[in-house]
């Protein structure tokens, strides 16, 4: 699904897009994940994307309950683009929402509301929702190193995200540099679903020149999305 904001010249009109009413009364626990790709315009910070849930089974987004808003950098997946956005492979972002609260409830439905401002084009693609017990953790940010460090020792930070339903513990960190093998940091945390952390990670020697340093999460329990 593309909503075509690089031609779509009425700024502050509002897009809908309901799903289908689905009954999740069978489910205990709940996820909704969907991946989306967006650029901003430069100087355009307008635009924001937000998504309801509504389990009223009506059609009104005003007894709804937003579970997720984004908007200008902050919705962006990829840098801004003065020409219409058409996302590469890399510039998606996938979303994953816990809905842990609506497991079990008839009648429930989803609603994406985007908001124009005369800026780029904004993409979705695979929205489902998952039930049962799903462990996803995340790193979603490196925020230590930074992009050009000096040669020498680092001691990295990592923002870990639980983007399942369930407790994760038990959790590793591999990491390395460039191709060589890796050594690994156990991390002695439990993350409840939809919470974040950021942890620091035992220090690492980066070498003069070129280097490639990445990081790998695992838990004892199997990851749905293991290459996050």
């Amino acid at each position: 699904l593309v909503l075509p904001a690089y031609d779509y010249q009425e700024t502050g009109a509002q897009d809908l897009l309901f799903t289908p009413v689905f009954s999740a009364s069978a489910a205990t626990k709940m996820l909704l994940q969907f991946e989306i790709a967006y650029a901003r315009y430069p100087g355009n910070n307008e635009e924001s994307l937000s998504v309801y849930i509504i389990d009223d089974c009506n059609l009104s987004v005003q007894q709804a309950t937003r579970i997720y808003y984004r908007k200008g950098s902050d919705l962006a997946s990829a840098p801004d683009n003065n020409s219409s956005f058409v996302p590469g492979d890399q510039q998606w972002r996938r979303e994953s929402l816990v809905l842990n609260a609506y497991a079990g409830k008839p009648n429930l439905r989803l609603a994406f509301v985007f908001r124009n401002a005369f800026g780029n084009n904004l993409y979705l693609d695979r929205v489902r929702v998952l039930t049962g017990e799903i462990t996803d953790i995340r790193i979603a940010e490196v925020s230590e190193p930074s992009v050009a460090v000096c040669p020498g020792t680092v001691k990295p930070k990592l923002r870990l995200v639980n983007a399942g339903t369930v407790p994760v513990s038990g959790l590793s960190i591999l990491k390395g540099v460039s191709k060589a093998l890796g050594e690994t940091t156990n991390i002695p945390l439990t993350l409840e679903p939809g919470n974040e952390a950021f942890v620091d990670i035992t220090a690492m020697n980066i070498p003069e020149g070129p280097a490639q340093i990445w990081f790998e999460a695992t838990t004892v329990e199997t990851d749905i999305n293991p290459d996050d």
